[in-house]
């Protein structure tokens, strides 16, 4: 849980530096937010599973606690004789896939909008769209038959990746962004003082000079 809140602090501060910054359009801008926030419902659909995932729901009285949802062992197959026993879960189910989708479909367009933009002279989005068309099919070819909580856990916690990639291609963005993190914060105020010191340590060296020169 420490992650995912990790994950919804950065997708919120994501989302306030795209507001705030305003480097686009401002429907680029909504669109930017809207893909961000949606994060959102891969975490609403989480928690909506947990419940079945500890046990403290079950499906049909069941004994097993089922984690990874899936089992190509019939044995292991719940059987189901009522199908609104399991009408909960898929909501999460919905969820999650039109996350996927708008992922998949979102950044997919916007990546090609900046393209084919002529007027632009920034060429970053080039490498953004294969950085994340690579990463998302990586996951798809890589995951094999690791457990559904591998596989869960690389889907929500995404933003942790495009999110910084996204923040990291826009200077404006970026430069916002690490003004916020307190210990970057501190390391420039002192950076700035230690400079400031300098300066006036160099402008009394050059006085006393000059003086010097003077009487000569």
């Amino acid at each position: 849980m420490i992650s995912y809140c990790i994950t919804a602090v950065l997708v919120l501060k994501t989302c306030r530096i795209v507001y705030k910054c305003k480097n686009f359009h401002i429907n680029m801008n909504i669109l930017f937010i809207g893909l961000f926030i949606q994060w959102f419902e891969a975490f609403l659909a989480k928690i909506l599973v947990i419940p079945y995932q500890v046990g403290f729901l079950k499906i049909e009285d069941s004994k097993t606690v089922y984690i990874s949802w899936w089992t190509s062992e019939i044995d292991e197959m719940i059987h189901v004789s009522n199908f609104f026993t399991i009408l909960p879960l898929f909501l999460p189910g919905l969820l999650i896939w039109h996350y996927v989708y708008s992922m998949f479909i979102g950044v997919a367009c916007v990546s090609i909008e900046r393209r084919l933009r002529k007027n632009t002279k920034d060429t970053h989005w080039n490498g953004i769209t294969v950085f994340c068309a690579l990463y998302q099919f990586s996951i798809c070819i890589l995951d094999g038959k690791q457990s559904y909580s591998v596989y869960h856990c690389r889907l929500v916690l995404n933003p942790l990746l495009i999110c910084t990639v996204a923040i990291f291609s826009v200077p404006s963005w970026k430069k916002e962004f690490i003004r916020w993190l307190p210990m970057v914060r501190k390391l420039r105020n002192e950076h700035v003082l230690n400079q400031n010191v300098l300066n006036h340590e160099d402008e009394t060296k050059e006085y006393f000079q000059q003086l010097k020169n003077a009487w000569l």
